[in-house]
């Protein structure tokens, strides 16, 4: 039985072809694998020369009980642009205004105006400098939840 036993050991070393060849392997050298270095988008140093998008866009008219006015004046001297919020029907559901001016040079600015506890009060303001040419102001408010552009005027300066 134990003779059986090794014969089928060593047929079966044999058959799985570990017995040493007669000539000598010389392993490969392999170089460690390293990780593919990872790339995050960054902006680009050099700056690319884009027009600013003039295009007027779709506002809305609020119904009549969420109804909130809203004006956008300018001082020609510091080319200063105003968006005054002026009250309205909707007053008491108002969460934010707020107004972004996109300049000729292509600065995109925005800032809002939000209650605190509060109503966002009647002649409260935001301020912006705006620049020679054609400024684009846009105004959104957002009522209950829902935000709504509400006005587009383009302001130009000299």
């Amino acid at each position: 039985m134990l003779l059986s036993y090794l014969c089928i050991v060593a047929a079966s070393v044999i058959l799985a072809g570990c017995v040493t060849p007669s000539e000598q392997i010389t392993p490969v050298p392999t170089t460690p694998m390293t990780p593919a270095p990872t790339t995050h988008p960054t902006a680009s140093p050099t700056p690319i020369a884009t027009t600013p998008v003039m295009t007027p866009e779709p506002t809305v008219t609020l119904p009549s009980e969420l109804e909130t006015q809203v004006s956008v004046t300018s001082e020609d001297v510091f080319r200063t642009i105003f968006v005054t919020y002026n009250g309205g029907k909707g007053q008491i559901l108002l969460q934010e205004v707020r107004a972004t001016v996109t300049t000729p040079s292509g600065g995109v600015f925005t800032r809002s105006l939000t209650r605190d506890g509060g109503q966002i009060p009647m002649g409260a303001s935001l301020e912006f400098k705006g620049e020679r040419g054609e400024n684009r102001v846009e105004i959104w408010v957002t009522i209950n939840g829902v935000v709504y552009k509400i006005k587009e005027e383009k302001v130009y300066f000299r």
